[in-house]
Order: C-alpha cells, then sequence, then structure tokens
C-alpha cells in the first residue's frame, strides 16, 4: 500500500536513513550478536493468556516465530502497542525484569546491550505498521505508527542513524 501523502517528510527521511543504516546494524544485533533467542514474532497482549488465579501466563499463536534478539518481541510488545504514558511507566521495568531474569538463569547480557538491541530493535519495527498497512484496517495499523514513532523520538534512536 502507497502511504502517499499521509507521512510527514521529517518521517520519509527517518525511513530513508533507517533503509541505509539497518544493515550494518543488523549486522552487529544478529550475525555479530551473542544473545539469538527464540522470538515470538507477534508478541502483544492478544497473545497472551494471563490466569486470574495464579499460575503462568501462556503464549500462544507462535506461527511467526524465528531467531532475533528478545529486544526485538519487547520493542513490538511495548513500542508498537503501548501509547506513551503507559510506556513511560512500564518500559524501563520490563526491560530491568527481562535482563534480570536472563541473568538469574545465567545469560551473560549487560544492560547496555539490551538497550542497544532495544533501541535498532525500535527502528526496525518502524516497518511494521507500513507491512500492516498491506492488509490491516488504518484505524489499527496508523495507531501503530504513530506509537512507534513515539518510541524512537523517545529513546533517541535517531542517533543510531546518523
Amino acid at each position: 500500500n502507497d502511504l502517499g501523502d499521509r507521512l510527514s517528510d521529517s518521517r520519509r527521511d527517518i525511513y530513508e536513513k533507517a533503509l541505509n543504516k539497518l544493515p550494518n546494524l543488523l549486522k552487529r544485533q544478529l550475525v555479530e550478536s551473542s544473545q539469538l533467542t527464540l522470538a515470538h514474532g507477534d508478541a502483544h497482549h492478544w497473545n497472551i493468556l494471563n490466569p486470574k488465579m495464579g499460575g503462568e501466563a501462556v503464549i500462544f499463536d507462535w506461527q511467526t516465530w524465528h531467531v532475533n534478539v528478545g529486544a526485538y518481541d519487547l520493542a513490538y510488545f511495548m513500542g508498537v502497542w503501548w501509547f506513551p504514558e503507559h510506556r513511560s511507566i512500564q518500559e524501563k521495568k520490563l526491560l530491568r525484569a527481562y535482563l534480570d531474569e536472563l541473568n538469574s538463569k545465567g545469560v551473560q547480557y549487560e544492560w547496555k546491550d539490551l538497550l542497544f538491541d532495544y533501541r535498532v530493535s525500535v527502528i526496525r519495527h518502524l516497518f511494521t505498521p507500513v507491512i500492516f498497512s498491506s492488509f490491516i484496517t488504518p484505524a489499527v495499523w496508523w495507531n501503530h505508527l504513530d506509537r512507534i514513532f513515539c518510541t524512537y523520538e523517545d529513546w533517541q534512536c535517531g542517533e543510531l542513524l546518523n
């Protein structure tokens, strides 16, 4: 789907920079990283069954699973789906809990590396609403587009594209 004049010039510029810089960022993130894991690929609240009376949450709808950095699913879950106010309250807590859980299981992953992977994943998810625009109503993907651009700005991801 052609987004035509729906995108501002500044957002078009960001997409152009991302297309130019992503190959190097992806090489560092996916090829040179030792932090690859199983990624869900569609991690959001509709794909999680959370029991009311204790027990563990169940994640389902694994049709888009793949190998990636865990931050990719986190950036999708929070950066694409959460509005800025909610994200500002919960985002760093969830990132810290993720890191703490990994470290408690013996995975050596540093905060700075997680933040790098998260920021690169936010840049990658700038393209998610564009993909969605070909098969999902604008009432859904347009909000995703605005939310991921807010995440991009909040995390100053443009620094990685300069």
